[in-house]
């Protein structure tokens, strides 16, 4: 424990320096340098992400009560994945990922996390044998979103590379950007633009 300790203390280092020497923002890059950007940092953070993406940035923060609206929709998320072998950035077991989704607010339109729930999640081990990435905990309070509050119009996430995709469960984007970009069009009246996938959530 102790050694995994230094060594993301390193990661973190290392990370800094890198934000610390960039020529310019990775903002650069977008299409718009005016254009809000939320972000939520990965098991490979160890530095918020923010300082790289420079101008105006809503970071997801270790609280997931927080609330961000833009353009007439309410942003919600929260970091973190479940626990692999305590090597990586916000890895939690089941109990800390109950507590985060109790805290989760329901009155949310668009989630942002970096794991999804069991949604674009499955992956093949070293031996080829499939299995699940993602926080069940999480599909939990989505149906629970549902009941209660209404269904999301998004969630938005990564972290399964072999599960990037994005499609339609009910009236909710489901979007795996892992390795990938999809494009998702958000309008005021609380409706998305997607179209590509129809999935079933029952698995």
């Amino acid at each position: 424990y102790f050694g995994r300790e230094i060594i993301a203390d390193l990661e973190a280092r290392c990370q800094q320096i890198y934000v610390d020497n960039l020529k310019t923002p990775i903002r650069d890059s977008f299409g718009s340098r005016d254009a809000p950007v939320v972000v939520v940092r990965g098991n490979h953070d160890f530095i918020d992400l923010a300082g790289w993406i420079g101008g105006d940035v809503w970071e997801v923060n270790n609280n997931p009560g927080r609330v961000f609206e833009l353009g007439g929709w309410k942003f919600g998320g929260f970091r973190g994945i479940k626990y692999i072998a305590g090597e990586w950035s916000d890895e939690f077991r089941s109990d800390k990922m109950c507590d985060i989704m109790e805290d989760l607010p329901t009155d949310i339109d668009v989630l942002v996390s970096h794991s999804p729930g069991t949604t674009f999640d499955t992956f093949h081990n070293g031996i080829g044998v499939e299995k699940a990435g993602g926080i069940p905990e999480l599909t939990d309070w989505l149906r629970m979103k549902t009941s209660v509050g209404g269904a999301l119009e998004a969630h938005m996430f990564g972290h399964v590379h072999e599960s990037r995709n994005v499609g339609c469960i009910g009236r909710t984007t489901f979007s795996n950007a892992a390795t990938t970009a999809n494009m998702i069009k958000l309008f005021p009246d609380k409706e998305s633009e997607y179209g590509r996938l129809d999935v079933d959530m029952e698995r």
